[in-house]
C-alpha cells in the first residue's frame, strides 16, 4: 500500500507534472494518484495547459491583409479631406476676390471731395425736392450711384464711384443725374463732404473748406493749424510763428511772418491780413483778437484785427458765421478771399507752379488762353486745346505750368502772380474773361480753376 503522504504528493507534483522526477518516484506517485481523489484532481489541473493570451490575440486579431486594407482606407479618407479643405480656400478666394470685384468695380465707394478735386456739382432745390447733376473731372471715375440720409433738414448725399476702365465704361458715365423727395423741407445739402447749398444759397467751395475747419477754443492748435491751411495763409503771407493767449480774456493769436515785406508791397499784404482775420475769428468761436507782426522797410510793424472790427466789416456779429455757412461765404467774398485760387493736389514736380482750368460752362469750349502777369506786368501767354484738338466737354480739362527755369525766375518772394483768361469756342469766336485770378507763389501744388457761364451771358471764373 503506498504510504506517501499527500503532502509530499503535493510538493512532487510540479516535478511530476514536467517529467522531472525518476522513475522509482514516477512509480510512487501514479499509485498514490490513483488511490487519492484530491491529489488526483490537483494533478488534472496542473496538467491543463494555461490559455496562451499573445497567441489567442494573434490568432483572433486582424490579419496583415486587413491592416493594410485599413491603411489604405485611412489614406482616402485623408485625401478626400484635403481636397475638400484645398476646393473650400479655393473658393473662399475666389468669391473673396468676387466681392472685391463688384464692390470696387460695380458698386463703388465713398470718394471724400471737400476741395471739389474729382467732381462738379449743379443742384437745384425746391422746399423737399432736389435734382443734382453730377460729372466726373477729366473721367477719372465713373459714378454708380447715390446714397442718401436726411437729418434736421441737412440732406447727406454720398456719390459711389469706380474706377474708369472698360467694365465701368460699359455700365457707367461720367454724367449722373440724381433726384430727390426728402419727407422734410431740405435747408442744407452736403455731397461727398462738401457743402454746396444752404437756405436757398449755393456754397463756394472755399466756404465750405473753411466752415468745415470752425472750432470752439484757440488753444486747440491742432485745429488752428487746419484753419490756417484751408485759407492757404503761409502761401499768401510766407512761412510764420504762432503766439496764443489762452490764459484770460480777450483770448488771442499772434501771428509772427517770418519774411520782411517790400515796401511797396505793404499794403496788399496788409489787406490779405484783414481778410485772413475776419474769417479766422469768424471760425474760432471764442477768438476775440488776431494779431500780424511783420517787417517792411527794416522796421517792426504790429496789425491787430479784433472782433469788433470783423463785425463793423461784416456789418453785423462776426460769430454770426459759425453756425451759418451762407454768411461766411458772403464774408470771404465781401474780404476777396474768393479770388484767391487755393492749390489742392501735391504735384510731382516740386518746381513748378501747376493749374486745372475746368469746363463748367454751358457749352462746349474749344480752346483755353492765359496771360501770365507779375506784378502787374505781362511776363508770358499761353494757350491749350484737346490733344486730339476736340472742344472741351463741360467737366473736362487742361493742365497749364509755370516752369521755374522761366516765368518764376522772374519772381521774387513777395511778388504777385495773377492770371487772366480767354476762351476760344468751336466756332472760332474768342471771349475775354473780365477780372483776373490770383495764385499764390507756391511750387507743388496744383489749383483749380473753373471757367462758368457761356458765350451768350459771358463767362467767368472761379476757384
Amino acid at each position: 500500500m503506498n504510504k506517501i503522504p499527500c503532502e509530499v504528493v503535493r510538493d512532487l507534483l510540479p516535478s511530476y507534472v514536467d517529467q522531472l522526477t525518476s522513475d522509482i518516484t514516477n512509480q510512487y506517485m501514479e499509485e498514490h494518484l490513483a488511490q487519492c481523489l484530491p491529489c488526483r484532481e490537483l494533478y488534472q489541473t496542473m496538467k491543463t495547459p494555461e490559455p496562451d493570451v499573445f497567441r489567442d490575440l494573434e490568432s483572433t486579431g486582424p490579419s496583415k491583409d486587413n491592416a493594410d486594407e485599413r491603411k489604405i482606407d485611412f489614406l482616402r479618407k485623408n485625401r478626400r479631406r484635403n481636397k475638400g479643405i484645398l476646393f473650400g480656400c479655393i473658393a473662399f478666394v475666389v468669391i473673396l476676390l468676387g466681392v472685391l470685384f463688384v464692390t470696387r468695380y460695380l458698386i463703388g465707394r465713398d470718394m471724400i471731395d471737400t476741395h471739389g478735386d474729382f467732381f462738379l456739382w449743379d443742384l437745384q432745390v425746391d422746399e423737399n425736392h432736389l435734382d443734382l447733376d453730377g460729372r466726373v473731372v477729366n473721367d477719372i471715375f465713373k459714378i454708380t450711384g447715390f446714397e442718401t440720409e436726411i437729418r434736421d433738414g441737412v440732406l447727406y448725399i454720398d456719390a459711389k464711384v469706380v474706377p474708369s476702365g472698360l467694365v465701368a465704361s460699359m455700365l457707367y458715365g461720367r454724367e449722373f443725374h440724381f433726384a430727390y423727395d426728402a419727407k422734410e423741407p431740405i435747408h442744407q445739402v452736403n455731397v461727398n463732404g462738401r457743402i454746396l447749398y444752404n437756405e436757398g444759397d449755393m456754397i463756394s467751395m472755399q466756404a465750405s473748406s473753411i466752415y468745415l475747419s470752425r472750432h470752439l477754443y484757440i488753444g486747440d492748435m491742432p485745429m488752428n493749424s487746419y484753419t490756417a491751411n484751408m485759407l492757404n495763409l503761409s502761401n499768401y503771407l510766407g512761412p510764420y510763428e504762432n503766439e496764443l493767449q489762452t490764459e484770460k480774456e480777450p483770448y488771442g493769436w499772434t501771428i509772427r511772418l517770418k519774411e520782411e515785406i517790400p515796401a511797396d508791397k505793404k499794403a496788399v499784404r496788409e489787406e490779405d491780413m484783414d481778410a485772413f482775420s475776419y474769417v479766422m475769428l469768424a471760425v474760432i468761436r471764442n477768438l476775440d483778437s488776431v494779431t500780424f507782426e511783420y517787417m517792411a522797410d527794416g522796421k517792426t510793424f504790429s496789425r491787430t484785427t479784433t472782433s469788433e472790427d470783423a463785425s463793423q466789416f461784416l456789418g453785423q456779429d462776426i460769430k454770426d458765421c459759425y453756425d451759418n455757412v451762407s454768411l461766411l461765404d458772403e464774408l470771404i467774398r465781401k474780404s476777396d478771399l474768393n479770388t484767391y485760387a487755393f492749390g489742392s493736389v501735391s504735384a510731382i514736380d516740386q518746381h513748378l507752379i501747376y493749374f486745372n482750368v475746368v469746363n463748367n460752362a454751358d457749352e462746349p469750349i474749344q480752346a483755353i488762353l492765359t496771360d501770365v502777369y507779375i506784378d502787374g506786368e505781362l511776363a508770358e501767354s499761353q494757350g491749350s486745346i484737346n490733344a486730339d484738338e476736340s472742344p472741351l466737354k463741360k467737366g473736362e480739362l487742361l493742365t497749364f505750368f509755370l516752369d521755374s527755369k522761366h516765368t518764376l525766375d522772374k519772381l521774387e518772394d513777395h511778388s504777385e502772380l495773377k492770371l487772366k483768361f480767354s476762351v476760344q469756342t468751336p466756332e472760332g469766336k474768342t471771349y475775354e474773361i473780365p477780372g483776373q485770378m490770383r495764385i499764390p507763389l507756391s511750387s507743388g501744388l496744383i489749383h483749380d480753376i473753373h471757367i462758368n457761364g457761356n458765350s451768350e451771358v459771358g463767362f467767368t471764373v472761379s476757384q
